[in-house]
């Protein structure tokens, strides 16, 4: 083998595939909502925030949530004025959006 061959194969470079981030699935039930909005959460990571946020814009509220053996977040729903109520989720990389309505 000659010298330039050995550079070569010393230099070839094998990819190693990224490990791929697991799929998330954000379940919102019941919708319409009365008095509580049940988020069920699947592979997240140790925390999810989820923002509520009214359709004239503005943070109604928000919360943390970090992970429990059901990866279900509750958020009370009794108050504030029925309609339009957009959500937005983080954990980890991974954002999620939506809208429920309140009775």
């Amino acid at each position: 083998m000659d010298a330039l061959a050995a550079v070569l194969k010393a230099l070839t470079v094998t990819p190693v595939r990224a490990a791929e981030a697991p799929d998330v699935e954000v379940l919102v039930f019941p919708n319409p909502v009365t008095d509580e909005a049940v988020f069920s959460i699947n592979n997240y990571f140790r925390e999810a925030r989820v923002e509520f946020s009214a359709p004239a814009g503005g943070c109604v509220r928000h919360h943390i949530h970090h992970r429990n053996h059901r990866n279900t977040l509750r958020c009370a729903a009794s108050d504030g004025s029925a309609g339009r109520i957009f959500w937005k989720m983080q954990t980890g990389e991974a954002v999620f959006s939506g809208r429920i309505v309140k009775q």
